[in-house]
């Protein structure tokens, strides 16, 4: 047990950071009032902790791209939520700036989508049944003029994925809505095989 230099309420060790220069090894306050502290701190110098931190990034770049990495491998889901949270508050900006992205950048929107054919093309077997995939292609039609809700052709399992590559076939595609295709993107969902 230690006490607290700040709250001065006894607590057990695993409540302190390490500390190699204290005598004992442990910092003299508690990791609450160590972190009370650094928010303090921050919101004090916020400009300048985050203009130290720009600099830092621009003169460590390997380091900054190892951080980040390392961030969102532990927090898969913090870029998606950030992007949704933008979007949902910022619409028409965002929407105008993938306009305007789209339209400086025509050559990589051609070649993305010249890569998405082919490799469309390559995953479609032989054996495919090119009427029924026609006949699923046409449903999201239908689909969408009796909901008013836009559906799209999701392959089940992906056409591009780092663990495996599905076929353009008819029993690899189902019919979603725009929002749920955005959503899952090109991972599998493996709740579909139950």
């Amino acid at each position: 047990m230690k006490i607290c230099t700040k709250c001065l309420i006894e607590k057990k060790v695993s409540e302190f950071h390490k500390d190699a220069q204290k005598s004992n090894g442990l910092a003299s306050k508690c990791k609450d009032c160590a972190h009370i502290d650094r928010v303090k701190r921050y919101s004090n110098t916020k400009e300048k902790s985050i203009e130290y931190s720009k600099i830092w990034a621009i003169n460590n770049p390997e380091l900054t791209k190892k951080y980040q990495k390392d961030f969102i491998f532990r927090n898969p889901n913090f870029n998606k939520e950030q992007h949704a949270k933008n979007y949902k508050n910022n619409k028409q900006k965002v929407l105008d700036m993938n306009s305007l992205w789209q339209k400086n950048n025509r050559a990589t929107c051609k070649a993305r989508l010249a890569k998405y054919r082919a490799t469309k093309k390559n995953a479609t077997p032989l054996w495919a049944n090119i009427e029924k995939i026609k006949d699923i292609y046409k449903l999201t039609v239908k689909l969408q003029m009796i909901t008013g809700e836009i559906y799209e052709i999701d392959h089940i399992i992906p056409l591009q994925n780092d663990i495996v590559c599905g076929l353009h076939c008819e029993d690899n595609l189902q019919v979603i809505t725009q929002k749920e295709n955005r959503c899952k993107s090109n991972r599998i969902n493996y709740g579909s095989y139950h």
